[in-house]
Order: C-alpha cells, then sequence, then structure tokens
C-alpha cells in the first residue's frame, strides 16, 4: 500500500504577538498559496490514495482541505487522528491506521512526528533529513509496522511546485 505524509504549509509565526494557541494557528496568505502550488505538483505525480487521515490542528486540516481540492479527493473518507499532533506516538498512529485495514493513505500532518513515522515504517531510528512545509514523502508497505516499508520520494515543496 501507498502511504503518503503530507507536512502541513507556513503557518502563523510563534514569535508573532497574536499567535494563537498552536493547536489554533492556521495557514498564512503564503502558506495557502505555497500549498495551493505543491499540491498541483503533487497531483501531477498521481498518487495512489484511498483516504486522508490528518491531524486536528488547524494548520493541518486547512493544508489536507488544498489537498483534497487539488488531488481530487472530495469522496474519500477523511479521518482525524489525534496521533498525528506534532509530539504524536509514530506506533499510536500505525496501529490505529492498521486497524483500519490496508489502504493507500495521505497523511496531513506535522514535524516532526511524520518524521519519526517515515522512519518507523523504513524500519530506522531517524532519517537523515526532514520533512519540509508543504513537502511530500512517498512510501510503499507491506503493513502499517515498523520495517516493512520503503521510501520511494522525499519531494520538497520547491520540487513538487516546479512539476506544475
Amino acid at each position: 500500500m501507498w502511504i503518503h505524509l503530507l507536512r502541513h504549509g507556513i503557518a502563523i509565526d510563534r514569535a508573532d504577538p497574536n499567535c494563537p494557541p498552536d493547536p489554533e494557528r492556521a495557514l498564512t496568505d503564503q502558506g495557502w498559496a505555497r500549498t495551493r502550488e505543491a499540491m498541483r505538483g503533487f497531483a501531477r505525480c498521481r498518487p495512489s490514495i484511498d483516504a486522508v487521515v490528518v491531524s486536528p490542528y488547524v494548520r493541518a486540516q486547512q493544508t489536507a482541505d488544498v489537498a483534497v481540492e487539488e488531488l481530487g479527493l472530495r469522496k474519500l473518507p477523511r479521518l482525524e487522528l489525534g496521533g498525528l499532533k506534532p509530539e504524536g506516538d509514530p506506533d499510536e498512529v500505525l496501529r490505529e491506521l492498521g486497524a483500519q485495514g490496508d489502504r493507500d493513505v495521505l497523511l496531513v500532518g506535522h514535524a516532526p512526528n511524520l518524521d519519526r513515522i517515515a522512519a518507523r515504517l523504513c524500519g530506522q531510528q531517524a532519517l537523515p533529513f526532514a520533512l519540509k512545509k508543504a513537502g511530500v514523502a512517498m512510501l510503499r508497505a507491506r503493513e502499517f509496522s515498523a520495517g516493512s516499508g520503503n521510501l520511494y520520494a522525499w519531494l520538497t515543496p520547491k520540487l513538487l511546485r516546479a512539476i506544475v
């Protein structure tokens, strides 16, 4: 099955005096625009996706909205998963996904959790790189478990925007 990891787009800076609490941080205008451009590029890759699984945080929900629109996924199931929060447990995420059956998924979440999920699927403690905002990792796995996957692509948002 395919597991696509999408990190949320550019959000309100934590240093901004008007910044809301972390779960409520939203995408900036630049975040919306760059995420849309990146998802148009990702759509050109023709990813196989049967379900969208997203963090409950606002910026991840907004990023998922853009991905759903640009990838034409409106009719697919969408599941909110608390384990996709920034400090979530990768093993919990994999267990919850495994309980839902084998299907190609788009996971929309945060660093460092998505990086740790990719590493776990590849049977590693960590990978030597990290997802950038609106970046995508494409993995193929036999099941939602540690060591069962292989990394096929690590796509930066700059590369995705260039595909358009």
